[in-house]
């Protein structure tokens, strides 16, 4: 027969159900006729690229009216053969994305570390307080105002 046809293959889990049809055109002798037929079967899995199985089909080439006779009918069992092109491989997972980058670092806070108002890079002492020392004046005088010195 040459001609086209169809294949329904469900799968049944150690195998497959085929059903199949095909139409064409069928050659007996000299003759050229038109042709269909129809086919049951199963087939086992026996790799993921070969499956073998048992079939069964009823082919029916029709005659003409010159021919003078009826349409030949036939049935045909067989043990069908089945190739099919390796699977692809499994598909690889991506990588995950790279994670975003960290928001920059904080400005350091300017340090005051003596606490007396003046910030660490700009007083020469950083860890003495100022402090005010009172100056005695000599006795009989005014006692001057106290100032702001800095100890070590």
């Amino acid at each position: 027969m040459f001609g086209g046809g169809l294949r329904i293959e469900p799968d049944l889990g150690p195998g497959r159900l085929v059903i199949g049809g095909h139409a064409g055109l069928g050659r007996t002798g000299s003759l050229s006729r038109f042709m269909f037929d129809a086919s049951l079967g199963f087939e086992w899995a026996l790799t993921p690229s070969f499956g073998l199985g048992p079939t069964l089909r009823y082919a029916q080439l029709a005659s003409s009216s010159s021919d003078g006779t009826a349409d030949a009918k036939f049935w045909s069992l067989g043990i069908a053969v089945t190739l099919r092109p390796a699977p692809p491989p499994p598909r690889r997972e991506e990588p995950p994305p790279p994670p975003p980058p960290s928001p920059p670092a904080a400005k350091p806070v300017p340090k005051d570390s003596d606490k007396d108002g003046i910030l660490d890079r700009t007083t020469s002492a950083r860890t003495s307080p100022s402090v005010l020392i009172p100056i005695r004046a000599p006795r009989g005088t005014a006692a001057p105002r106290p100032t702001a010195t800095r100890t070590a």
